[in-house]
């Protein structure tokens, strides 16, 4: 029964990719939304429903593929199922909230596309977790691959750089899919089949084991958009519609991360320096990527940003439980394998709520630059709540689900303070990055929270009069009531944990993660009661008793909104401690005197890993090619030349020079 609602949901969300394209208008996309979403809620309950049954066998389909000589495997296993839940969800609700954001849309032509691709990358990336051999993983990943290309270009006729970022991102993924393909061929050379089996290349030899493992991580970390491999992250969702850079975000990204937990499952051998490698990367990821997103002055590229800096905590929680497995200790291995796989589910939820969030804003401002938004709290309240509880989710502050899943990680990653191999004193770096990392986010946050929605409208936008349409709240609301419910009770994913770590480990018990996250339960609820309480006294207090005050001006009357903070002024002295890392520059004239003049500022932030990595090899290849540009361009004499020289060094390799040379000598 769990296979069978999950592959339904699949058939569901291509029915409604057809329907979205068959039926023109708002009718057709209205159909659409309700068949996607309710597929998508039969697919989270079988999904669900394997995950709290972990005893049973996991159901398998095999379906035969006479053109390609092979069968299609599929298999719902708790590990797949964990990471189904997300797709659904995001999937479903995407959906509800694309049929208010579409109503809107400039390229009413276009919204049927955007449909019909919503469908089939839904279904896509549901096909991937359950598939349990390469060929049917390889289906279903360029079938994901393509609909993303398709729904990241989609406003390319209004969006100046959507056409770019989807090249980018379409050759990006080609290069991990070529490392897949390499790394499937060596695993059937290896094992004699294309099947996904636990420990299939433990007898291989250590050097094709090790080849099938860096190139399965490097097409993973690709698609995870794990630093230095992230290129194509910050500009596809920034430049995509909002809905489906939640959907990139929240759930494309994690395909990359569950590559990553299956490959640990397909090699439970692997070297401590695996793990030592996903630990550095996850660091270097959280740490750059939130320090990226303090610079920018784009809302969707600042959320795009964070993503790279929570995909980097997921990979910290994963490195530590590698490399927990590999030196022998389960309390770290349990600890980060628990908190890595939390934060997947939370990072999907609150990071699809700031993102619709900011498709709301975006919609009502027609701008996505912070410097030319402020004070929408009081025509867009729901929005605005929505983004606040996201906010504090993604800074990973008590009561919501964020903190539960990184104070896992922060307590694994503690447990290598115990005196042990030389790999544990790295280990312990990384709470001091995890920690750096929280810091900079709630910084971030405040930037991002403070630009858009607190102080006065900024001139030559317009003020929203009411909220978003109810499709677009709904799907809000429902995000971040699930990132409150799982901060308050974060004991509820303990069944899932479980699961999952039976799957991934048999021998791993998670007696500690039990005890953390009843002890969480217990202590959030009394700890939100006492922050409203709190907060209420702060807010009413001075009305309540008398004492409120009119707030100093500087003996301005009525502050114009241009005396605000701007978003850049405000990160400035924080992006100055950090210039050699990021690589910012700062432009515009110093005030200087009692009575200064008009001075502007401005602040750029640079990705270092394109601009001095990707574009100066490119220009170097570049700059090669067109040297060799004469070998492909002659008469017909130099073709013959060149035909004759292939020749002559095919005759060589075909005599006996050698054996010549010593008959000679």
């Amino acid at each position: 029964m769990p296979l069978s609602l999950t592959l339904a949901a699949v058939a569901g969300a291509i029915l409604s990719s057809l329907m979205s394209l068959l039926l023109r208008g708002r009718l057709g996309r209205r159909l659409a939304a309700c068949l996607c979403a309710l597929s998508c809620a039969a697919g989270l309950a079988g999904v669900l429903s394997a995950l709290l049954d972990p005893g049973a066998a996991p159901p398998c389909l095999s379906l035969s593929w006479p053109a390609l000589g092979a069968a299609l495997s599929f298999r719902l296993d708790a590990l797949s199922a964990f990471f189904a839940a997300p797709v659904f969800v995001v999937g479903g609700l995407g959906a509800v909230y694309g049929h208010g954001y579409l109503d809107a849309h400039s390229r009413p032509f276009a919204a049927p596309w955007m449909g019909f691709f919503w469908g089939l990358m839904v279904a896509a990336m549901a096909l991937l977790v359950l598939a349990a051999d390469a060929p049917a993983f390889l289906l279903a990943w360029e079938l994901m691959a393509l609909s993303a290309f398709f729904l990241v270009g989609a406003d390319h006729a209004v969006e100046p750089g959507a056409r770019k970022a989807a090249l980018l991102y379409l050759l990006c993924t080609h290069a991990a899919t070529l490392a897949l393909f390499a790394a499937f061929a060596l695993l059937k050379s290896g094992s004699g089949s294309f099947s996904f089996v636990r420990g299939v290349l433990d007898n291989a030899d250590p050097l094709l084991r090790g080849a099938v493992t860096a190139l399965l991580l490097f097409a993973f970390s690709v698609k995870a958009g794990l630093m230095p491999l992230h290129l194509w992250l910050p500009d596809a969702h920034a430049h995509a519609p909002s809905h489906v850079s939640a959907l990139m975000s929240g759930v494309m990204i994690k395909m990359g991360v569950y590559g990553l937990f299956r490959t640990a499952w397909l090699m439970p051998g692997m070297a401590p320096a695996w793990g030592g490698l996903l630990l550095a990367l996850g660091c270097l990821s959280a740490v750059l990527g939130v320090l990226n997103a303090l610079g920018q002055h784009d809302l969707k590229r600042l959320l795009a940003w964070h993503s790279v800096e929570n995909i980097g905590i997921i990979v910290t929680g994963l490195g530590l439980a590698l490399l927990g497995r590999a030196l022998d200790l389960p309390l770290m291995t349990a600890l980060g394998l628990a908190g890595a796989l939390f934060h997947v589910w939370n990072h999907a939820l609150f990071k699809s709520a700031l993102f619709l969030s900011a498709g709301a804003v975006i919609r009502a401002q027609g701008t996505r630059e912070l410097d030319r938004m402020g004070g929408l709290s009081k025509g867009m309240p729901v929005t605005a709540l929505c983004f606040l509880l996201g906010a504090w989710a993604i800074c990973g502050l008590p009561v919501m689900n964020g903190f539960a899943s990184e104070f896992l990680v922060y307590r694994g990653a503690l447990c290598s303070l115990a005196p042990g191999p030389a790999w544990l004193a790295f280990a312990a770096l990384s709470a001091v990055a995890l920690a750096t990392a929280g810091a900079l986010a709630a910084a971030c946050f405040v930037k991002a929270y403070g630009s858009v929605f607190l102080g006065r409208p900024r001139k030559g936008t317009p003020v929203p009069l009411r909220d978003a349409p109810a499709s677009m709240l709904a799907a809000m609301l429902i995000l971040v009531g699930a990132c409150l419910a799982l901060g308050l009770a974060p004991n509820l994913m303990l069944g899932g944990l479980g699961a999952v770590a039976s799957v991934w480990d048999p021998s791993l018990s998670l007696a500690a993660v039990q005890g953390s996250l009843d002890g969480l339960s217990l202590a959030m609820p009394v700890l939100a009661l006492a922050l409203f309480a709190a907060g209420a006294l702060v807010a009413f207090g001075p009305f309540m008793f008398k004492a409120a005050q009119e707030t100093w001006a500087c003996a301005f009357p009525d502050v114009p909104a241009r005396a605000q903070y701007s978003a850049s002024s405000l990160a400035d002295s924080l992006l100055r401690q950090f210039t050699v890392l990021l690589g910012s520059r700062h432009e515009g004239a110093r005030m200087e005197g009692h009575f200064p003049g008009p001075a502007a500022f401005h602040s750029r932030t640079a990705d270092l890993a394109y601009e001095r990595g990707v574009v100066p090899v490119y220009l170097g290849l570049r700059r090669a090619a067109l040297g060799l540009r004469g070998l492909q361009q002659g008469g017909m004499p130099r073709y013959l030349i060149y035909v004759m020289a292939l020749l002559a060094v095919l005759l060589l390799n075909l005599l006996p020079i050698r054996a010549w040379m010593e008959g000679l000598f």
